[in-house]
């Protein structure tokens, strides 16, 4: 995947882990806003459920952030 062809970030995160700051999803979303990317933020309810996002959101030209 090329940096031009990502249209798309996903970005899974788990809001009880320590290093967390929810204050920064803001300043996350600005960030890739600017490169032109569409930001979704999704966060994990229970043990095991991010390796499930990850497979529901894996797609072409999307990047992944976990």
């Amino acid at each position: 995947m090329k940096k031009e062809d990502i249209k798309k970030c996903e970005i899974l995160y788990n809001p009880v882990s320590t290093g967390f700051k929810e204050k920064n999803l803001n300043l996350i979303a600005k960030k890739i806003r600017e490169k032109g990317i569409i930001p979704n933020f999704e966060k994990s309810m229970y043990e095991g459920h991010l390796i499930e996002l990850v497979k529901e959101k894996d797609d072409y030209n999307t990047l992944i952030l976990t």
